[in-house]
């Protein structure tokens, strides 16, 4: 095989070794080629392409490899404060195989893994069994949702059900924070001074200043920053504890992180991909965040409760196949009421992730060219780049303005 500065030939060989299931291969040759000029957020994204020979053919195999960005210092620093490759090496090294010794299958739902070391992770690329995320940006419409929402619950439940038979088996409760709270632990709402706690100031702070040039001056900026600020004082120092049954959450769950696979009949699978900041916490946050980042206003008001009784339900019957009494470990007026809690704290989470995810793809690949433009992008500047986003972008200016508007009248309820 052919030498590499990403991944070397013993990795290949794992790879090919976990891919293949055995080891009756002879060496051949790998290429790795980057997806676009616009990497992932926290790390880059490659194909890497294996060619090799069995007794029965020659083939080659495209996979989807994952790596921190070392080439850019700022977000490097940053990834690895949120344990960003340790979170999602963590889900698959570790978690995928603690459930599946209770015979519950992550793999219907999340990517194949096949290597996960030297903050390298090789996955099976999805695109190549014709998998496919919707068009980036564009808020899902309810058919898409409720796939979405399937997928989600899956994800809640499945570490749920561990943890009740895990409990049987001990004869006592047990739930997964006792073995791995501090890679379930939230490093993004941390300690005040860390990269994550001040990008995320930052884009609050742009937020602000968005709200002089809205089209329509009906928010009182005092009072909105008052109200915002109780709030965020209440998020970070508190771990979000409610009556709501707590599982492992996604934490990142913008539409671009959901691949869906189409037949005749409309979508036929949905699968959750991107596991970096995965933690620990009450299933209505990760589940309000999903409605909250992917749809518009309009649509809420018209479908929002038929979407969170469509993942009740749906998480209720993935329960009662295994045989437990939903009501038992979530009935529906605690859920309901955990809705209500975790609505503003989600709102507020969505608007900050939309306020970055907006912004066109040209003003990411420009402030990347250097370390300090990239370093003002994600800190000292983000209030100038928000700004501009809202002033030359339509599709921009009409979503913040939409979540803006709506976030302060749930801010003065």
């Amino acid at each position: 095989m052919e030498s590499s500065e990403t991944v070397t030939i013993e990795q290949c060989e794992k790879i090919l070794r976990n891919y293949l299931g055995h080891q009756q291969f002879k060496d051949g040759t790998y290429k790795v080629t980057p997806i676009s000029k616009l990497d992932g957020f926290i790390g880059k994204q490659h194909h890497l392409w294996i060619s090799y020979e069995t007794d029965l053919r020659r083939d080659t195999k495209r996979f989807f490899l994952k790596t921190l960005n070392e080439s850019n210092p700022v977000m490097l620093k940053l990834s690895k404060e949120i344990k960003a490759y340790e979170k999602e090496a963590f889900f698959y090294e570790t978690l995928v195989p603690v459930l599946f010794s209770k015979d519950i299958y992550l793999g219907d739902i999340v990517p194949k893994c096949y290597l996960c070391e030297d903050d390298i992770i090789v996955l099976e690329d999805l695109a190549t069994a014709s998998y496919r995320t919707a068009i980036k940006n564009e808020s899902l419409d309810v058919h898409h949702c409720k796939r979405c929402l399937e997928t989600l619950a899956k994800f809640h439940a499945y570490p749920i059900i561990f943890e009740i038979l895990k409990s049987r088996e001990l004869g006592r409760c047990y739930y997964l924070t006792e073995d791995y709270g501090d890679i379930l632990d939230d490093k993004v709402f941390t300690e005040e001074g860390s990269g994550a706690s001040q990008f995320f100031q930052y884009s609050i702070e742009g937020l602000y200043n968005l709200i002089d040039i809205l089209p329509e001056r009906t928010i009182d900026k005092e009072v909105f920053i008052e109200k915002l600020q109780e709030m965020l004082n209440i998020m970070m120092s508190a771990k979000n504890g409610s009556s709501c049954r707590q599982t492992v959450l996604h934490g990142d769950l913008w539409g671009n992180n959901f691949m869906f696979k189409y037949g005749e009949e409309g979508i036929e699978d949905c699968k959750l991909i991107d596991f970096q900041t995965v933690k620990y916490g009450p299933l209505a946050f990760d589940l309000l965040q999903f409605v909250m980042t992917n749809t518009r206003r309009s649509m809420r008001k018209e479908h929002e409760s038929d979407l969170l009784q469509h993942y009740y339900d749906y998480f209720s019957k993935l329960l009662t196949r295994q045989g437990f009494r939903p009501d038992e470990i979530l009935t529906e007026r605690e859920f309901a009421d955990a809705c209500n809690i975790f609505r503003l704290p989600a709102k507020i989470q969505a608007v900050v992730d939309r306020s970055i995810t907006l912004i066109p793809e040209e003003k990411y690949l420009e402030a990347s060219k250097s370390e300090e433009a990239f370093s003002k992008f994600i800190f000292e500047e983000r209030s100038k780049y928000m700004v501009e986003a809202f002033n030359s972008s339509s599709t921009y200016r009409d979503i913040m303005t939409e979540d803006i508007i709506e976030l302060n009248e749930m801010l003065i309820e």
